[in-house]
């Protein structure tokens, strides 16, 4: 890393752990393990459902939410999932709980290897952004390239986001998926065979977040935006 960009320390990071407990092979437990080892000082914050039992885990403070549910389809006989309004309830309550100046968005699923986020945090404060006060740092593992056989566009990896508190904040606060998007390929047959919503997880939280910001910049430009 370039010694121009300065560390940012423990103390001004926070962790927000997002989602449900992963009682199975201590999955979330190994989660909390991990972010205390290497960043013991930081703050760690569950957001979570209602009811959730988290007395074996080492955390700081614990959001409980009502859980919105998800909406099921089946794609080859497979049951599948779309938790896009889970996700949004709890890592905007859980954000909205943080008091650091930046703050690490982590699926209760994922686990830390090292420390490099306080070194990447240290590279962003510099960084200029069209959307957001600064950059926010997305892992590229698991992100959907569109270049390849699956083309979709928005569609980074959700294992964690990392950046400004403000900005990851403003990131998740957008409205949830109604009726209508979760459905929309029910009645629109030429659109993707796996899924039932317009736009998948990642991809609606993207477009509604840039569409919104992109309203507030020039209402006059964002109804032609919303017809192409």
């Amino acid at each position: 890393m370039d010694s121009k960009y300065k560390k940012v320390p423990d103390t001004k990071i926070s962790f927000v752990m997002q989602g449900p407990i992963h009682k199975e092979k201590n999955v979330t437990k190994n989660c909390c393990k991990s972010i205390r080892k290497f960043f013991p000082e930081s703050k760690i914050i569950l957001s979570t459902w209602k009811g959730s039992n988290s007395d074996d885990l080492d955390i700081d403070e614990k959001i409980e939410s009502e859980d919105p549910g998800s909406d099921i389809f089946y794609y080859n006989n497979q049951k599948l999932e779309n938790n896009v309004n889970r996700m949004l309830r709890s890592s905007l309550n859980g954000l909205l709980a943080v008091n650091s100046e930046y703050s690490v968005k982590l699926r209760s699923d994922n686990y830390l290897q090292s420390n490099s986020l306080s070194n990447l945090l240290g590279a962003i404060s510099n960084s200029e952004s069209k959307f957001t006060k600064k950059k926010i740092l997305i892992p590229s593992n698991m992100a959907i390239n569109p270049d390849r056989e699956i083309k979709l566009l928005f569609s980074p990896s959700d294992a964690f986001f990392a950046g400004l508190t403000e900005d990851l904040v403003d990131l998740y606060n957008i409205p949830l998926a109604n009726n209508e998007e979760l459905d929309y390929f029910n009645s629109h047959k030429e659109g993707w065979k796996f899924c039932k919503i317009k736009n998948k997880v990642k991809i609606y939280i993207w477009t509604i977040f840039v569409l919104l910001i992109y309203k507030k910049k020039n209402e006059n430009k964002f109804q032609k935006c919303l017809r192409l």
